[in-house]
Formats: structure tokens, sequence, C-alpha cells
């Protein structure tokens, strides 16, 4: 699907030109309207920095990793996001569900002043804000995962986090996932600002320059913050696996108390039905109970010594 800002251009006038997971055809229309060659979405995915930014032509070709959503499975994925631009023009291609363009799109459909170079630069904050707001997001994430864990109020809430161990496991992987594609979308857009403020800086009016610094200062601090939270995922992963270990400590505490008090009585048990000609308790009027309070005896005796103790 071929989008084009303002609406009303052509693909030779667009400012603008937005390729959403574009078929041969697509391509072939941009392709020949606007005299270039666009680069495959295998090109677009290559981790080499030689691949991911160079001039040809008098143009230039970015590409970066972007987190998009996976519809289907409902969970965000990293997929590449390639530019060329040139003085007058920015073609974009995506191949991920994202509404920040078509909010963009829509916002910049009424400005006559945009050009290529500035329509580059507002996407390029835009998809900044992105990444800071994903970062937030998890950070809260994190944060309501904390005080599950660790702020421990009622019994209530003791057995609720002893049923969801796995889930919060499960919550707490899929976080870490996710911090690392907006490390990897960081990184991506790291690469190409300092690339296009040094090579088309004869394009870039003073205040595009000092946007793009602005835009640098933020990514550095994104990837400080997001650094914290790859320490604080790790972090709630040990606490969680070091309560799943109390929890299966907890059950084996258990079944060692419960055979070493069944020991005895069974023992007893075992003695006195020994079917033996010759027991000296066999006639006696009150063995019956006294193998009864015997039995009970050795088995409140250990379970008023574990409790003395403290094992449970």
């Amino acid at each position: 699907m071929i989008t084009v800002r303002p609406a009303t251009a052509t693909a030779a006038k667009a400012f603008w030109i937005d390729l959403f997971e574009p078929d041969d055809s697509d391509r072939h229309q941009v392709e020949t309207g606007c005299g270039l060659k666009l680069p495959t979405r295998a090109d677009l995915q290559e981790i080499e920095s030689s691949s991911r930014h160079y001039m040809d032509g008098g143009r230039v070709f970015l590409s970066t990793p972007f987190m998009t959503l996976d519809q289907e499975a409902g969970v965000s994925v990293l997929t590449p996001v390639g530019f060329v631009l040139d003085k007058d023009r920015v073609i974009t291609q995506r191949f991920g569900h994202a509404e920040l363009f078509s909010k963009l799109g829509s916002s910049l459909e009424t400005r006559s002043d945009v050009r290529g170079c500035e329509a580059f630069c507002i996407i390029i904050e835009a998809m900044v804000d992105h990444a800071a707001d994903h970062l937030e997001g998890i950070g809260g994430d994190l944060d309501q995962i904390s005080r599950l864990i660790f702020h421990k109020s009622t019994p209530a809430w003791r057995k609720s986090v002893d049923t969801n161990l796995e889930v919060t496991l499960s919550e707490i992987g899929y976080l870490g996932e996710r911090i690392g594609q907006v490390r990897g979308a960081i990184l991506g857009l790291g690469r190409i600002l300092p690339y296009v403020a040094e090579t088309v800086k004869d394009w870039l009016s003073e205040d595009q320059i000092a946007r793009f610094r602005v835009a640098r200062q933020d990514l550095s601090s994104l990837i400080d913050y997001e650094a914290h939270l790859a320490n604080k995922v790790q972090f709630l992963l040990d606490a969680v696996l070091g309560f799943i270990n109390i929890d299966q400590n907890n059950v084996v505490k258990i079944l060692t108390i419960v055979s070493v008090v069944g020991v005895p009585p069974v023992l007893i048990g075992g003695i006195y039905g020994m079917n033996f000609k010759v027991i000296p308790e066999l006639g006696w009027k009150y063995g019956y109970a006294y193998a009864l309070v015997l039995m009970l005896v050795t088995t409140l005796a250990p379970l008023a010594w574990f409790r003395w103790k403290k094992w449970f």
C-alpha cells in the first residue's frame, strides 16, 4: 500500500511517500515515478552499518529496526523500516502495523512548509518518542510486578503470589524480550542520526541540526534507562526463581516431616502386629491401649520437636 503526502500529489512531487508492506507493483510504481531502486526487505534487515546507511545517486539510504504490533499474535515484534532521503522527499518502507506513521501522515497533510528533510526530522523525533513510550510502559509493568512480589500485606496476597509464580515468570520474560526490542530500535536510530547529520548537513537547517542533536541526547538517556530496566528484569527473574525454590523446599520439608513422623507408629504397629506364638504383651489386659498410646506419643514427640525448631 502506498500513501503520499500531500494526498493530492503525485509520487514525483510528494514530500513523503510511505510504503506499507509493499508488493512488487507498489515498488515498481515508486521506482518509476522517483527514478530510483528501492532496497528489498532482506536488504533492510542487514545488520552491518554499511548496509544500514549509505549514499547512492545523491540520495541517502537508511534502515533501522522498529517495534511494531503483530496483530494476529497480539505481541510486539521488531521489523525493519527503510528510508530514502533527498533534499525534497523522504520515502519510507515498513513491514509491520504501527499507528505512528498514520498519525504523522494525518498531522503533516495540512502543512505546506514541510519538505523531505523536515518530514524525516519529524519522523525520527516521533520514533524516539515511540521508543521512550515503550520503555515507560515496560517500567510501569515492572514496578507493578515488583510490588506484587515484595509488598507483603495479607495471607491472601501470599497465596495469590504462590499460585501465579509461573505466570509472573512468563510476564517478566516477555518484558525482557520487549526491552531487547526497544534496545535494537534505539541503537538503530543512534547509528543513522549522526550519519545523516554529517553526510547531508548542507540540506539541513540550523534548527534541524539542533533537533537532531537533541534526539541523539534523548537516545543516550534512553539507553541508560534501558540498561536500568534490563537490570531490574534480571533482579525480578532471580527473585521469582528464588520464591519458586523456597516453595519447592517447603514441599520437601513437609514431606520430610511427614515421613519422619510416620516412622515410629508404623514401627510399633509392625512389631506388635507380628504373628509369633509367644509375645510378652499378648495376654496383657491393657496391651491394645498401651500400643495406641505409644504410637500417639511417638507421633506427637517429633511434631513437638519440629515445632520447637520452627520448621513449620
